[in-house]
């Protein structure tokens, strides 16, 4: 869609001296001099009217675009030469003219300052760095151009960015693609098919899906669909689906048209988007083939890209920037020639890479792809794939057919339908969606922008195809973290012995107990370490019916209460035990400290030296899978017996000793950084053991003090409270 594109005019006004006249020949001679004045007034007012409301709000920042621009001594590009201005720097813009030389069938100029000196410099060349707002131009100007866009059937809410892109950007053309569905029944549509929207793992927690089948509450970590990748959140789901958040100069080319077009489109062009990969250059490239051969192929992959341009009709720029984000800009496995026995073929957009339960990884599959053809196809399908793709060049344009077969040309023609499939007339909705990465449209987009804006074609006439929804909400900002929401215990203890139908998702619980004191110990451990507990300690109880409550706050301030009903009775008192921890301490969940390993205290011995033990009282040592153990390390059951009755338990904590073997050294903290990055995972008691500085949390900084500490003998501290 083209609006208006105001044209500054200047007007020169000359006043004359009418005389009077007191009577006329011919009455109809003064009522035609009037209409004549009257019509000649109401020109002067709305060009001068048009004048003032076209001029954007100068002064402005500005930008160089091109390698070397001229600053001349008037809006011509044979004007007397000022000086030279690069690439990136910076200048004033202080007012325009439409009335230039024109440069690139541009005849707009801008009057700059540039170091002090003013002069003319084409627009073709030189981008705002401030874009004009909405407020700085015409209410009428802008009523009109918005009725336009409600008059093709978009939303006022697209209005004032769609506005403000037409201001800098007049020859863009942007179209309704009406969903004909609300924003929610999108939602739920692609929520539907789990695995299908993904996020990286490593990412924000806020962009993580916490459902059942993305989310475990019991360890803590959520599912991996591929490694590295997990279930995108609703919240994060609905921001990256509501295009208003991408109607900028940058991520709007995700909705743009995709389709070849050569008038726009150059092999430079792609070489600028490959000038950071294994693809750049202007030279041949050589390749391995199915008998484990070079070859040299005799063009550069520029060329290959504009040729699979052609013979798909697809974008190259899509295409060259598709396969950065495919196979990264350092190339992977899947265009290497040669993995896992599989030598000589490719795979550039990795089509049918994706894995498959005992039927080998991405690659692999996408690799057996590129050898043996998509299952199911027809010869005549087959043959216009390209399959095998046994070269990159094979491989490219194939590929590229296959977007455009089935993907450009079958209603998915931007990054934004290809991701989300919303309007197809040959795939089922929310299905048949090439990328999984809910980030990959805007990511995409961003490269394709950079390739215009290198070229200097941003300017030129583009197509945008913006989604328009039936019902959208009022905004979809992108989500903030708030914290886990996990606010569940993992075990809860009652003297020291777990209740043997625990359930984190059960939340009351009937205990009977005898026993000849009148209070218990209650301990509880949390699924996470960053929730936080009240209700545990001792607790006095009265005999009979005793209610008593747990609190659990999630990191987020969620709350969830446990209920304990002690059914108690009281018995007649006996001998007490006479037990006491000398040297050691012991915390609401009954992880025992004090253990240091320097001083031998995890050997059994002299671990016993730090206890006093009275008659009938016994201590046995064991790991956690019950086996006596004959060092004491972390993770280590020390149990006390009286009298062949379980007294007290403890599980022994020593800051540093992550792997539990009692000794704190190197493999302790290659342990901490392989749990860091998910490729271990540790018990409750290991991970207190992590926090070796304790500073409260586990992280790469322990790592570098167990390291100080084997290094450099700075002893650590075992004491409960660092």
């Amino acid at each position: 869609m083209t609006g208006i594109n105001p044209r500054a005019r200047k007007l020169q006004s000359q006043s004359k001296t009418v005389r009077k006249k007191r009577f006329f020949r011919h009455w109809w001679t003064e009522i035609l001099m009037i209409i004549l004045a009257l019509t000649l007034v109401f020109q002067i007012v709305l060009l001068s009217r048009e004048e003032a409301l076209a001029e954007p709000a100068f002064p402005l920042s500005g930008r160089v675009t091109v390698n070397e621009l001229s600053l001349r001594a008037e809006p011509d590009p044979d004007g007397a030469l000022l000086c030279y201005m690069l690439l990136g720097e910076s200048l004033l813009i202080v007012d325009q003219t439409y009335y230039g030389i024109p440069v690139n069938d541009n005849p707009i100029w801008y009057e700059v300052e540039y170091k002090g000196q003013k002069g003319w410099a084409s627009a073709e060349y030189v981008d705002y760095l401030d874009l004009p707002s909405v407020a700085d131009v015409s209410s009428q100007d802008q009523l009109t151009f918005v009725a336009e866009l409600q008059g093709l059937g978009f939303p006022l809410s697209y209005a004032e960015q769609l506005y403000s892109l037409h201001l800098k950007y007049p020859q863009w053309s942007f179209k309704p693609l009406f969903t004909n569905y609300s924003f929610e029944t999108a939602i739920e549509g692609e929520l539907a098919h789990h695995g299908s929207n993904l996020v990286p793992a490593h990412g924000p927690d806020a962009h993580k899906s916490r459902a059942a089948h993305d989310y475990s509450f019991i360890t803590n970590s959520w599912h991996q669909y591929e490694y590295g990748w997990v279930g995108a959140s609703r919240e994060i789901l609905e921001h990256v689906m509501d295009p208003r958040n991408f109607l900028n100069e940058r991520e709007i080319f995700q909705f743009e048209n995709l389709q070849y077009n050569p008038a726009v489109q150059s092999v430079d062009g792609v070489r600028r988007i490959l000038s950071d990969s294994f693809m750049a250059g202007t030279e041949a490239f050589s390749y391995i083939d199915y008998t484990g051969s070079t070859v040299l192929h005799n063009t550069a992959y520029a060329e290959v890209f504009m040729e699979a341009a052609e013979y798909a009709n697809v974008n190259p720029y899509h295409l060259a920037s598709r396969v950065k984000l495919e196979v990264s800009p350092k190339g992977s496995d899947s265009v290497s020639g040669s993995y896992r026995g599989i030598t000589g073929y490719y795979n550039f957009f990795n089509i049918g890479a994706y894995p498959l339960p005992g039927e080998g990884d991405s690659v692999y599959n996408g690799l057996i792809t590129a050898r043996d053809g998509i299952e199911g196809i027809s010869q005549e399908s087959y043959e216009r794939l390209l399959f095998p793709w046994t070269s990159p060049y094979r491989a490219i344009l194939g590929g590229a057919s296959f977007l455009g077969r089935d993907y450009i040309n079958a209603d998915q023609q931007t990054l934004y339908l290809q991701k989300f499939n919303l309007v197809s007339r040959y795939f089922p909705p929310f299905q048949h969606q090439y990328m999984g990465n809910i980030f990959a449209p805007q990511l995409e987009a961003v490269g394709v922008y950079e390739a215009y804006r290198e070229i200097e074609m941003l300017a030129q006439p583009k197509e945008f195809l913006i989604p328009v929804f039936t019902e959208l909400p009022n905004s979809t900002a992108e989500p903030i973290y708030p914290g886990s929401p996990n606010n569940r215990l993992r075990s809860l203890r009652v003297n020291g012995e777990e209740l043997p139908d625990f359930n984190y998702s059960v939340n009351s619980y009937y205990l009977e107990l005898t026993d000849e004191q009148p209070y218990v110990e209650i301990t509880a451990e949390l699924l996470d370490l960053n929730a936080t507990v009240s209700g545990t300690g001792i607790h006095f109880l009265n005999e009979g019916l005793n209610h008593h409550h747990l609190t659990v706050t999630a990191e987020d301030g969620s709350i969830r209460e446990y209920e304990l009903m002690i059914d108690f009775q009281l018995t007649s008192q006996e001998a007490e035990a006479e037990f006491e921890l000398l040297n050691y301490a012991v915390d609401s969940l009954g992880f025992l400290y004090g253990v240091d390993p320097a001083q031998g205290q995890n050997q059994p011995e002299i671990f016993a030296t730090g206890l006093s033990l009275g008659p009938g009282i016994e201590v046995y040592y064991s790991d956690q899978a019950g086996n006596p153990s004959p060092t004491i390390g972390t993770g280590t059951e020390v149990s006390v017996y009286h009298n062949d009755e379980l007294y007290k338990a403890y599980t022994v904590v020593i800051r540093g000793d992550v792997n539990g073997d009692g000794v704190v050294d190197i493999t302790d903290a290659k342990l901490i950084s392989q749990y860091l990055v998910g490729r271990a995972e540790l018990s409750q008691a290991q991970l207190l053991a992590m926090d070796a500085n304790g500073d409260g949390s586990g992280d790469l900084l322990d790592a570098r003090r167990i390291l100080d500490f084997v290094l450099n003998g700075n002893p650590i501290s075992q004491s409960l409270v660092y």
